[in-house]
């Protein structure tokens, strides 16, 4: 509301609206509004020292537009192959971006596929320690500290897990006394 029907405005934001429950009103904001033109996504490469947030540019116009073009990124601004999404494509539903063949075979799997939220309700998030630095240690530091291995659990951090790889190198561990 605050931009000139000339104008144009760009915000850093958190690119986990697209998919979370919380972001759905906003969702259903930008794509009844048509005011949303382009998006820049950095996805999951860390922008901002000491803060691990997936941020994205979202720009808006003071004028409707028929579409969307996204562009995803790196922290190096290498752009990659943009994705034309028409407005009404859009909802308040989940937003994936994908190109011609990428969304044929997403609208199949949908078309027989079963999703998630109708075999589990809720999934976990595993454990959150909130102190990280304290709490996991790599493996020369739970040897140096001589702590006893049945108070450590090998996690996964989601840096580790790659498309069909998990990265075990510098794999950590978590003091877990329960």
């Amino acid at each position: 509301r605050l931009v000139s029907p000339d104008g144009r405005v760009g915000m850093i934001v958190p690119n986990k609206f697209f998919h979370t429950r919380a972001g759905g009103r906003l969702r259903e904001l930008l794509t009844r509004t048509t005011r949303l033109y382009e998006v820049i996504d950095f996805g999951d490469a860390k922008l901002f020292h000491q803060a691990t947030n997936y941020s994205c540019i979202v720009f808006l116009s003071g004028q409707p537009s028929p579409g969307i073009t996204y562009r995803p990124t790196d922290a190096h601004l290498t752009f990659h192959d943009a994705v034309e999404v028409s407005c009404p494509q859009l909802s308040s539903s989940t937003w994936t971006f994908t190109s011609g063949d990428a969304r044929e075979v997403l609208a199949r799997l949908e078309a027989v596929g079963v999703p998630l939220k109708s075999i589990r309700k809720r999934f976990g998030t595993g454990v959150q320690t909130g102190a990280d630095r304290i709490l996991t240690l790599d493996a020369d530091s739970t040897q140096a500290l001589g702590l006893e291995q049945g108070l450590l659990r090998p996690i996964l951090r989601g840096r580790d897990v790659r498309r069909f790889a998990v990265d075990r190198m510098g794999a950590k561990s978590l003091i877990f006394p329960y």
